[in-house]
Parts: C-alpha cells; structure tokens; sequence
C-alpha cells in the first residue's frame, strides 16, 4: 500500500493523470461545452510536462536537491578504505567516435570520485557500470581508460 502511494506522489504521474483525463472529457463529451475542459487539461499537462523538460528548468530542479549535499571535509576523506564511482552513462562510438566515450553524468562522476581518491587515504578505487551493447566493454571499463595526462585543477583547503 505505501509502494502504491509512493508511486502516485510522482509529478509525472499526475501530469499524465491529467493529460488522460483531458483526452478521455474531450472525446466522451463530443460537441459538448464541458468538452473544452478535457482539451484545458490536456494543454495544461501538456504545457507542464513541456515546461519542466526545459534544461534550465530541470537543472534548477536537480541544483535544488544536490546542493543540499556538499563534499565530504578532509578529515572524512582520509578515513576511507575504497572510493566507489559509479556509471551514468556513455556515449557509443559513432562516424564521429572511433572508441566509447563516457556521457557528462559519468565524467563529472569521474573526475570528482578519482579527485577524491587522490586526495583521500583510500587504497582501493572501485569502478561501477555494466555492459550496455551486448559484446562490448563495460562502463567501468571504458572509465578505466583515464589519459595518465590529465591535470587536476589545485583544490585549496
């Protein structure tokens, strides 16, 4: 029952509860005044779901629940045994890519999780994510292959 619950309390399902309501009113009631509200409806959940799929919009929404999250201080870091990174996603290889390319979410993911690694006193570092294309690497993987190169930028502490 709370399952239940938890799932109706998504705004996605009440943006579509809405836009299904509004076709069910506009095609039920036909040539009809009370019509117009079915087709109110669905142009508001319409609208809504439009709205919020805006990049601006979302990462204001995403901004407002990460921030509430800062990086762990020094003294954490430095008790850690293992630093786990996990996947979010990549980019497969196309005309343009010759070889599998890690998506932004997993770069970001990346290069913060290798950065605390480095500054933490952790012997292990743990990369996450499966196999996306059936006989092709893994994203744990292709995020293994980090350019020895790379510069970090200087963190003050």
């Amino acid at each position: 029952m709370v399952q239940l619950l938890k799932s109706l309390s998504t705004p996605i399902v009440w943006i579509l509860a809405f836009m299904v309501t509004g076709l069910m009113l506009a095609r039920l009631l036909r040539k009809r005044p009370a019509s117009k509200v079915g087709w109110r409806l669905t142009f508001f959940g319409t609208f809504v779901l439009y709205f919020f799929s805006f990049k601006p919009v979302a990462n204001l929404l995403v901004y407002s629940l990460e921030c509430k999250y800062h990086a762990p201080p020094a003294e954490a870091l430095a008790t850690l045994d293992a630093v786990v990174i996990l996947a979010g996603g990549l980019h497969p290889p196309c005309e343009f890519r010759d070889y599998p390319e890690v998506s932004g979410a997993t770069y970001s993911r990346l290069f913060n999780g290798v950065r605390a690694f480095k500054q933490s006193g952790a012997k292990t570092l743990i990369l996450s994510g499966g196999v996306l294309v059936a006989n092709s690497e893994s994203e744990a993987e292709i995020m293994g292959v980090w350019p020895e190169n790379w510069e970090f930028p200087k963190i003050k502490p």
